[in-house]
C-alpha cells in the first residue's frame, strides 16, 4: 500500500467519512491536490503538509509513509479526535492557522478574539 492509498483510507476511516475537500481546506491546498497524493499522481507530501494531513486524519506520520504501526479504524480515529480537547474541526483549523501567523500578528488576534469575547457594557439604554 503506497501513502496515497493510506490517506484514502485513513480519510474514509473517519466516522462521519471526510471529503477530498475537507481534507483540503484542513491542509490548506487545493481538492486536486488531494486528488493527486490518492491517486498518486504526485508523490510530493511532505514537511508541514504532511504533518498537516496527518493530523486532519487522525494517523501519524510514520502510518502515513511506511505504514508503520496499525491502520485507522473508526475507534482509533474517534480517540485521536477526543485528544484534541474537545474542540470542532473549525476551530482545529483557526488554531492550524493561528500556528503559522508570526508573533505580532498573533497579538493582534488575541487582542481582537478578546475584544469579541467581552461582555457588551456600553448598550444603549432605553429611556421611558
Amino acid at each position: 500500500m503506497n501513502i496515497g492509498q493510506r490517506i484514502k483510507q485513513a480519510r474514509l476511516a473517519r466516522k462521519p467519512k471526510i471529503t477530498q475537500q475537507q481534507l483540503a481546506d484542513a491542509v490548506g491546498v487545493s481538492r486536486p491536490a488531494v486528488t493527486q497524493w490518492e491517486t498518486g499522481e504526485t508523490k510530493a507530501l511532505e514537511g508541514e503538509n504532511l504533518d498537516r494531513v496527518a493530523r486532519a486524519l487522525g494517523v501519524t506520520t510514520e502510518w502515513l509513509l511506511y505504514g508503520a504501526s496499525s491502520p485507522p479504524t473508526p475507534e482509533k480515529v474517534a480517540v485521536a479526535n477526543d485528544d484534541q480537547g474537545g474542540l470542532s474541526r473549525r476551530a482545529l483549523l483557526l488554531a492550524q492557522v493561528f500556528d503559522q501567523l508570526c508573533p505580532d500578528q498573533q497579538d493582534a488576534l488575541q487582542t481582537l478574539l478578546n475584544a469579541f469575547a467581552q461582555p457588551k457594557t456600553d448598550e444603549l439604554k432605553v429611556k421611558v
